[in-house]
Parts: structure tokens; sequence; C-alpha cells
């Protein structure tokens, strides 16, 4: 004798409209991981901003924007013709602003170059405007250094870091904003592979964090 199973039909019906409501979701959620993968500037600094308040209670937003800071390096670097030299580029957590070693300091040295005093004094002075801390990293390429006042790499990159930081006070920015950090060769922004490359690795990144 031939069973026939009962409800078949709202079986069906069930099935599909669970197997929907999956796809739903799912399509749902690539959607917000896509809006959230986007780095929108306004949003990212009113949540920074936002954070700050609700911890210091009541901070005034501020009157300078990091989108305003962004197009004033930007065209900082195109009147004094700095292309190559300096870059400045959007991060999940703020403004990062690249300097090649070559620009601030000689090879092997972490005493500022004439030409780097100012630069670095017109960048302070953006920077002063806004209310972010500020994260000052020193970078080298992968040829060892050995000198009396520098035994490795990692003295060399957070002593100019430091440099950096120590003139940024001078130009009036609060020690409390500020932080100096030394990464010597660990994280290039291109392959150690030749001169030009390790020329692109030599470098001073200082970063306005929103969060």
């Amino acid at each position: 004798m031939k069973l026939v199973p009962l409800h078949r039909e709202e079986d069906q019906e069930d099935w599909q409209l669970s197997y929907g409501d999956m796809v739903t979701l799912l399509l749902t959620f690539f959607v917000v991981m896509l809006a959230m993968s986007q780095v929108n500037m306004g949003a990212l600094e009113e949540i920074g901003a936002s954070m700050r308040r609700a911890i210091k209670g009541g901070e005034p937003k501020p009157r300078y924007s990091l989108s305003e800071l962004v197009e004033d390096v930007r065209r900082m670097i195109e009147e004094e013709r700095l292309q190559g030299q300096v870059d400045v580029g959007i991060t999940p957590q703020g403004v990062a602003i690249n300097l090649k070693g070559a620009i601030l300091f000689d090879l092997g040295s972490a005493e500022l170059r004439p030409q780097a005093v100012p630069l670095l004094a017109k960048l302070a002075g953006k920077l002063k405007a806004l209310p972010y801390r500020i994260s000052v990293e020193g970078h080298t390429d992968d040829l060892p250094i050995h000198t009396r006042r520098f035994p490795s790499n990692w003295e060399l990159s957070a002593a100019r870091a430091a440099r950096v930081v120590r003139f940024f006070v001078q130009q009036g920015i609060p020690k409390g904003r500020l932080q100096a950090v030394g990464f010597a060769d660990t994280k290039p922004r291109v392959p150690n592979t030749s001169p030009e490359n390790r020329a692109k690795n030599r470098r001073v990144v200082i970063r306005s964090l929103t969060i």
C-alpha cells in the first residue's frame, strides 16, 4: 500500500518562505557591510566628536574640520611643489600625512633640516586648530644602522618621531594630545628592493586621530 504524505504543499510553502527570509537577511547583511566599508569623513568625524563630548561632558564641535585639513594640506603640497615628497589621505582612524624622510632629516640623523622647519610649522598650525589626538610615527628602510646614538633602526625611528613631537610642542600644540612612535622597518610602504623604494619607506607619518 502506497503512503501519501500529508500537507506536502504546506511544507513546501514553509520551506520557500524560510529560504526567502534567509536570502533577504543575507542581502541586508552585505548591504550594511558595504556601507560600513566606505570611509565617510563627515560621519567618522561626527562619531569621534560625539564620543569625546560624551566622555568630557559637552566638548564643542570643532570649527575646523578634517575635510578642510585634507584640502589645506593638498593645497599646500601643490603651492610648495611637494608632490612626491608629501601626501595626505583619509584612513578609518582619521587623516594621515606622509612625509618622506629626506625632506625632514639627513640620512642617519634625527635633527631637523632647516627647510623642514617652515613646512612643519604650517602643519602644526593646521593640526592645532583641531581637538584630535596626534600620533607621529617614525619609519626607516631595512638597511641596518649601528652608531653610538642609534644602535638600530628602532632608536632612529623613535628619535625622529620624538623630534617632530617636540617641535609641535614648541609650536603650541598641547603635550597631552601628542604621542611619538617608532616602527623601524616593520611597516614599509613598498618592498625594500631598490634605492627608490627605500627612500619611500624612510618617512614620518603624522596622524590626526578621531577615534
